[in-house]
């Protein structure tokens, strides 16, 4: 392993997009202030959709926009809801899963597997998140 491999540092801002598998909202929800730290080949990424209306949403819940692609599809992060968001019956855990430059939010059951949670479009809704993975 290289040691410049951790001089390869840097943190910025970028705009993330909430997005449904299905359709998106009728109106753009974006967020210009997502943050993102690079440290050699590691992103870490956060942000927070606050009190923004989901209306015309459907299908499973996307973020895109991530300022790098995964170079493999990796679930690792934190996620929080409040309002707009439908969580299956027994949801033991809720994941952000990066493919590509986009993130998925997944569920875990109990006794099932896992399923993407899906837009409840409404008003008022919250997604707060992070994640974390690797680039080539």
């Amino acid at each position: 392993m290289s040691s410049e491999l951790f001089d390869d540092y840097e943190e910025g801002t970028f705009t993330a997009t909430l997005e449904g598998s299905t359709s998106n909202p009728s109106s753009a929800v974006t967020l210009s202030s997502a943050r993102y730290t690079k440290i050699g080949r590691q992103v870490f990424v956060q942000g927070q959709f606050t009190n923004v209306n989901t209306s015309g949403a459907a299908g499973g819940v996307r973020v895109t926009g991530l300022p790098f692609s995964a170079s493999t599809a990796f679930a690792g992060g934190n996620v929080m809801t409040y309002v707009g968001f439908t969580l299956g019956s027994g949801s033991t855990n809720i994941s952000p899963y990066v493919s590509g430059t986009q993130i998925a939010f997944y569920q875990s059951t109990t006794q099932a597997g896992w399923g993407e949670i899906a837009h409840n479009a409404s008003s008022g809704s919250y997604l707060a998140w992070t994640g974390i993975y690797d680039v080539s």
